[in-house]
């Protein structure tokens, strides 16, 4: 509680002192050092080094220098720790969370440019810059964070490709649109970026996703950039869909996903086997009497 709420480091250097165990991990496997970062945890982590266990991960998957990575206001020193030659194969930089995300993810997630610029000097940078389990790049978290300036700096690597999309086919311009940040997506527009007609796997373009999301502000600025063309636009998906949906002439099958068509085909089955097990047994039954 010293170094998670504390405002100083005073309180949890004496603790440490009188021999105070900064690894012993709760019902969650978290170490005093698994929470967000204050001025307690950056000494913590600045002097105590040697006492940190920098691979104990918490019932989300995250290490300590997962949760140091996740602000603004952290450094390289606070993430930088010299490994015993026998560790150096199996590096804490490379460690991933329940979702995928490695410190990298974390970094640019909030913005922190030095702590970002670090990660991808890294030997194994190319691993932690691997999108998440969800398909979502470096890109994608860039476009989430308010600091929304880091999109130029990873545009210099050749590996982030602005064009890449998520396990649910959205773009960075989805993602912005669905968190509502306007300067973002005003952002992407200023590099050239048009993604605005551009459908995810459930054909939501990014308006679509921000009406879902209530993202007013993002719908407000992308009625003002063409709702002509986003008719058109529905026109001609609704045209291409009407050729491959069977049964045209039921309007309502055409909002059914494959998700719910495969629902519907399970419950079918399992309906048809209880009336035929019904069937039988009643012909059983009429046969003995």
């Amino acid at each position: 509680m010293a170094i998670r709420v504390g405002q100083t480091h005073e309180c949890a250097r004496r603790l440490l002192n009188h021999g105070a165990d900064i690894c012993r991990e709760d019902k969650d496997g978290r170490t005093p050092l698994h929470s967000f970062f204050n001025e307690a945890t950056s000494q913590v982590l600045l002097h105590c080094k040697p006492d940190i266990d920098v691979f104990s991960q918490d019932s989300r998957g995250m290490t300590v220098m997962h949760w140091a990575c996740w602000t603004s206001r952290s450094s390289p020193d606070h993430v930088s720790y010299r490994l015993p030659t026998a560790s150096t194969a199996y590096s804490p930089f490379g460690m991933l969370d329940k979702h995928g995300k490695s410190m990298l993810h974390f970094a640019v997630e909030r913005g922190n440019v030095q702590l970002t610029r670090h990660l991808l000097a890294q030997p194994n940078s190319a691993a932690m810059a691997a999108p998440d389990y969800s398909g979502q790049s470096l890109l994608h978290y860039a476009t989430a964070s308010s600091r929304f300036h880091l999109i130029d700096f990873l545009l210099q690597f050749e590996q982030f490709d602005i064009s890449h999309m998520d396990n649910h086919g959205r773009t960075i311009m989805h993602h912005a649109a669905m968190r509502d940040h306007v300067p973002a997506m005003q952002h992407l527009l200023k590099l050239g970026v048009d993604m605005l007609h551009i459908r995810d796997a459930d054909g939501h373009l990014p308006i679509q996703l921000a009406r879902l999301h209530h993202s007013e502000e993002a719908v407000a600025f992308l009625e003002t950039l063409g709702s002509v063309d986003e008719q058109k636009d529905e026109a001609v998906f609704a045209n291409k869909t009407s050729k491959r949906v069977v049964g045209d002439s039921w309007p309502w099958m055409r909002r059914i996903n494959r998700r719910n068509w495969f629902l519907l085909v399970k419950v079918s089955v399992v309906m048809s086997a209880i009336l035929l097990c019904i069937c039988c047994r009643a012909s059983f039954c009429a046969l003995i009497l």
